[in-house]
């Protein structure tokens, strides 16, 4: 708990030690979205009970919500550049302490309203759920028969060359899976909703 109350001391020094990926804190902040309005819908963020005991896969319970031993595991590599099992007492600490931190300073965000009001948190809300839409996609080797009907697909773009086109082939074709997936998913996403929407938006 010291170390929580020192939070405002060590904030000064964190932000010198590399941080993850755009792609990653979007992704992080929308689970930790996603739950925390699961809470804020029942009793608020801050009533809930916690847990007595840690679940075996978390590392530590902040307000109710796990910080994942994997997530632990892989931030201590991003941040020491060392495997979790080669990180000192005090590196695994400092980690740890940053995730609560940062796992604090979400849902604070969350309870006051910014996932609503805030044009940045929003955005990053929207670019995390684009993201995993296409993660499938993205995490998907481009074989060969992909990339040739890709090139077959668009000879206006790409003419008659495969070899020239090659290097252009797997960009374009992941930004097309990228574009697909997410109209995908919008799709379902309108036809889940309970839209009311204006018919003239003449002013």
């Amino acid at each position: 708990m010291s170390t929580l109350r020192n939070a405002a001391g060590r904030m000064a020094n964190w932000h010198r030690l590399p941080r993850l990926s755009a792609e990653q804190r979007a992704a992080g902040l929308l689970a930790a979205g996603a739950l925390a309005g699961l809470a804020l819908a029942g009793w608020g963020l801050f009533e809930a009970t916690p847990p007595r005991q840690l679940p075996a896969h978390a590392v530590a319970m902040v307000n109710g919500k796990a910080i994942l031993r994997s997530d632990f595991s892989a931030q201590v590599e991003v941040m020491t550049g060392v495997a979790l099992a080669q990180a000192s007492a005090a590196q695994r600490r400092e980690v740890l302490d940053g995730m609560v931190e940062e796992e604090l300073f979400v849902q604070r965000g969350l309870e006051v309203g910014l996932a609503d009001s805030d044009p940045d948190v929003r955005s990053a809300l929207s670019n995390a759920v684009r993201l995993q839409a296409s993660a499938d996609q993205r995490a998907a080797a481009l074989d060969e028969a992909a990339l040739r009907a890709q090139f077959a697909a668009h000879p206006d773009r790409y003419g008659s060359d495969f070899e020239a086109a090659r290097k252009r082939l797997p960009l374009d074709l992941r930004r097309a899976q990228q574009q697909a997936a997410e109209a995908q998913l919008a799709s379902h996403l309108r036809d889940k909703a309970t839209l009311l929407l204006r018919s003239d938006l003449a002013p």
